[in-house]
């Protein structure tokens, strides 16, 4: 997750460690941001979520709960239209920037 978090590269123990990410270094998302770019997450994994504070920087973060993608009501596997989820997210900035930062976590 320290590549989402900083930008960095997770092998580069002097810059990052595995637990914590120096205030120094911005999340990726906003350095986009900061160059002009609509940024857009989307995760369905319960490891990158607002709650670890992986929302950062987004212009739009969409979770979607780990139950929404396994389970449905009476037990079975329920769909989860991943592509179509990300595709509205891509339309709401494409009017206003062409090309956005989309980062996806999809299992």
């Amino acid at each position: 997750m320290q590549i989402l978090r900083s930008g960095t590269n997770a092998a580069a123990p002097a810059e990052v460690d595995r637990l914590n990410v120096p205030e120094a270094l911005d999340p990726i998302a906003e350095t986009a941001r900061d160059h002009g770019l609509a940024t857009l997450g989307y995760s369905e994994t319960p490891y990158v979520t607002a709650d670890f504070g992986l929302s950062q920087g987004f212009d739009f973060f969409e979770e979607v709960p780990r139950t929404d993608t396994l389970h449905s009501r009476n037990g079975k596997v329920a769909p989860v239209d991943s592509a179509a989820r990300i595709e509205r997210m891509l339309d709401r900035v494409s009017a206003t920037n062409p090309q956005p930062f989309l980062y996806t976590c999809i299992f």
